[in-house]
């Protein structure tokens, strides 16, 4: 198994905009927010999206894994805690997807490098993938596209924006209670990108 050199922060830069431009043709308004009870969840941030019609999309970002800089290969491990989510944001119609940035080394972390986009099902399976970079193509059988993408959104559920933060906090609140994994960890260690399709 290899070694990550990034953090899941560190991804969200490059997969973000990489994801906002390519559904921009689909949905010319799209907010990506990283979820704060405080913030995104407080006073001033509910009064948003007043009498608009939303929908969700959940992106959780994943790390490259490789065995040495610059070896060609990425790896992507898909476990249970994705997948335990995802059963979550299905009951509610929810679409939840992961990005991983097509890099083996730093420095190829940059504006434009590729992107894998992954439907995350709730009956998956945990294991890991292995990406030949020379052969990003190939990649196909497991990847999605962003018109793949437009689909998921248009056949998920609209929300209102306070309809759409009961679920962000309920699906918070269930998860921050099951740290099986991270014990020694407050809150739910997996934490998702929201994005916000509006008119």
């Amino acid at each position: 198994m290899g070694t990550s050199f990034i953090s899941e922060r560190t991804a969200e830069m490059i997969l973000i905009p990489e994801l906002l431009t390519g559904l921009k043709p689909y949905y010319p308004k799209i907010t990506p927010i990283y979820y704060w009870t405080s913030r995104e969840g407080g006073i001033m941030s509910r009064e948003s999206f007043i009498n608009k019609q939303i929908k969700l999309l959940v992106l959780y970002a994943r790390r490259p894994k490789v065995n040495w800089p610059g070896c060609g290969i990425v790896q992507v491990k898909l476990n249970q805690l994705l997948f335990d989510r995802a059963q979550f944001f299905q009951t509610e119609n929810i679409p939840v997807i992961a990005g991983l940035p097509l890099a083996d080394k730093l420095e190829d972390f940059v504006s434009g490098v590729k992107c894998l986009w992954l439907k995350i099902n709730p009956t998956g399976i945990e294991g890991t993938f292995e990406i030949d970079l020379s052969e990003i193509g190939a990649s196909s059988k497991i990847s999605i596209s962003f018109p793949d993408i437009s689909n998921l959104i248009n056949s998920s559920r609209i929300f209102s924006w306070r309809e759409a933060l009961d679920k962000i906090n309920t699906m918070r609140r269930g998860f921050s209670q099951r740290r099986n994994y991270y014990p020694y960890l407050s809150g739910d260690p997996y934490k998702p990108v929201y994005l916000i399709i509006h008119q």
